[in-house]
């Protein structure tokens, strides 16, 4: 199996339409959203990530087939003074798991991590999704804890609107 990994163009009706497929797919995984995005948010995705700047997709294709993909976006870390790049979506699609495509995305995201010059690379996963947590342990990911006696740090949100 052939597999590559591009840095997507946002311009590129074929990138565009390939991630509104997998974000879709991957929103209705079982670890995801557990339904379809609205067709307004399919809709609007790229034209809205086109605004912003940071924004950064990598497309994993298998024998000419997208297979898997990672929304990033470039941030910034205050206590190194140094950007970061935060993986916001990953995923590969079920078919084509276990086969090395999630490593190479990885890989690939680290590669132009350190082009850029980023002190670390960031990511949120469900705490039940152990089969994730395991990929992410195994790629040299760790649960982030800045003082052991304060305990793991934790992801929150707070919604603004009403379209959540």
């Amino acid at each position: 199996m052939n597999i590559r990994i591009d840095e997507a163009d946002l311009k590129n009706p074929e990138h565009g339409a390939a991630i509104i497929e997998l974000l879709n797919v991957y929103a209705m995984d079982l670890q995801g959203y557990k339904r379809g995005l609205p067709e307004n948010v399919l809709q609007e995705l790229i034209p809205e990530m086109m605004k912003i700047p940071t924004a950064m997709v990598f497309l994993a294709s298998a024998d000419e087939k997208y297979a898997g993909m990672a929304i990033c976006f470039l941030g910034f870390s205050t206590f190194y003074a140094r950007p970061l790049i935060n993986i916001h979506d990953f995923t590969v699609m079920r078919e084509y798991r276990l086969r090395g495509i999630g490593k190479k995305l990885i890989q690939r995201i680290e590669e132009k991590a350190m082009d850029l010059d980023c002190c670390k690379l960031t990511l949120e996963v469900q705490e039940m999704n152990r089969n994730a947590i395991n990929f992410y342990e195994d790629c040299g990911f760790e649960k982030c804890i800045l003082d052991e006696s304060e305990g793991k740090a934790l992801f929150l949100l707070k919604y603004l609107d009403a379209r959540h």
